[in-house]
């Protein structure tokens, strides 16, 4: 008895573990779906009109194509383990996936960074109410996205919030402007740690002061650098070193 309750448990895992797409002899395991949940209109709509249309009459390796092509901002599809046993007609539940960025892309449509670094299109709606960054980098390498896609949350969690993001010229990395205006000039996302801790630093600095900067360039902290330009109260210089580390 204890075998085959421990076959029937691993069973209903291994059923839940397989996701949406999971065929037998190029059959689809479940019929089209009752309600679509985790989405709004109409979204929803278009889900529902396309598992009815297309979903139940492709085979396996088509349908993956299909569904990502169609809908590739969605991360997952799945149907509860329960309604799955349950259900002749289950609900499907969908999660968008993660936006980390806009990309400023020439192609048409609205493009953004997920969290695996990877471009993907998605309706501009979906992501409105989410404060995220332009990223002003029409074709970069899939190294270069990657990249940024770790610094992003790194920089958030810093609470640096940059408004966009930009290529310096001569490819000599990256420029972050904030939302008061300040121009920060990272360079390379190479000493991470440093560049964040004297950066706030030296805007904790300057607000004790009464001074706004245009400019913080960082991109010679290994050299133990941070230049500051344009500073708008109680310093005439138009650049100015602030220290070494």
């Amino acid at each position: 008895m204890a075998g085959l309750a421990a076959a029937a448990v691993w069973t209903v895992q291994e059923s839940f573990r397989s996701g949406l797409f999971s065929w037998a002899s190029g059959a689809p395991r479940w019929s089209a779906p009752s309600c679509v949940e985790g989405v709004s209109e109409p979204l929803k709509s278009e889900v529902l009109a396309f598992a009815k249309d297309r979903l139940a009459v492709l085979p396996s390796s088509e349908a993956r194509a299909a569904w990502r092509k169609s809908f590739p901002y969605l991360k997952k599809a799945e149907v509860p383990s329960w309604r799955r046993l349950f259900s002749a007609s289950p609900c499907w539940r969908l999660s968008l996936r993660d936006a980390l960025g806009r990309l400023a892309r020439s192609r048409k449509g609205a493009w953004f960074l997920s969290r695996e670094g990877e471009p993907f299109e998605a309706p501009d709606s979906l992501y409105a109410g989410q404060s995220l960054p332009v990223i002003d980098a029409p074709e970069s390498a899939p190294a270069d996205l990657a990249a940024l896609a770790a610094f992003l949350p790194r920089l958030a969690a810093g609470d640096v919030r940059p408004r966009t993001l930009s290529r310096l010229a001569g490819d000599k990395g990256w420029r972050l402007e904030m939302v008061d205006g300040l121009s920060v000039l990272w360079g390379d996302l190479n000493y991470f740690a440093e560049k964040q801790k004297r950066l706030a630093q030296v805007r904790a600095d300057l607000r004790k002061r009464g001074e706004s900067p245009e400019t913080i360039d960082l991109r010679f902290i290994g050299a133990g650098r941070v230049y500051v330009k344009g500073l708008a109260a109680r310093s005439g210089e138009e650049r100015r070193e602030l220290g070494r580390s």
